[in-house]
């Protein structure tokens, strides 16, 4: 397969990608999505709906599967278009007939706990990043050297 210059997708983000009802499978650095994903999203694009927002009501946010991807695929099913909607009506179809508002609700949490998941871990490295440069160690204390010359442990 040739590179197509994004990167693979880490086992979590393949986990919660092939989790969303908009996605059939993920293989490496390609998402397949499921049939009536592209046609929501052909449907949406027509109303005006920007594909980013698309995407993300989905619970696939750009932070997570990146612009150009969004941009590719938007692409991909436009230059389809009436192959992707041949034997659908045209009615908007706000993501899916199948999945309902509940599913909708749960994508968009799913994106919200990613996305702290993301802050948390960021915050996490931030804060070790700073016990080193402050000299503490994993428990929270830090080593001092007193009048004697030896090293006394301090809270």
């Amino acid at each position: 397969m040739a590179d197509s210059g994004e990167p693979a997708f880490t086992d979590e983000q393949v986990k919660y990608l092939e989790g969303l009802p908009a996605v059939r499978a993920v293989h490496g650095d390609r998402i397949f999505y499921e049939p009536w994903f592209s046609r929501s999203a052909l449907q949406q694009y027509a109303k005006g709906v920007k594909p980013g927002e698309i995407f993300a009501s989905a619970g696939m946010p750009e932070s997570l599967v990146g612009a150009k991807r969004i941009e590719r695929s938007m692409a991909r099913w436009r230059a389809n278009r009436d192959k992707i909607l041949k034997g659908t009506d045209q009615k908007l179809v706000i993501m899916t007939p199948s999945y309902g508002e509940k599913d909708r609700v749960i994508a968009s949490q799913a994106v919200r706990i990613y996305r702290l998941e993301q802050e948390l871990e960021a915050l996490r490295e931030e804060c070790e990043r700073l016990r080193e440069a402050a000299g503490q160690t994993e428990t929270g204390t830090e080593t001092r050297t007193g009048d004697g010359g030896s090293d006394e442990r301090k809270p």
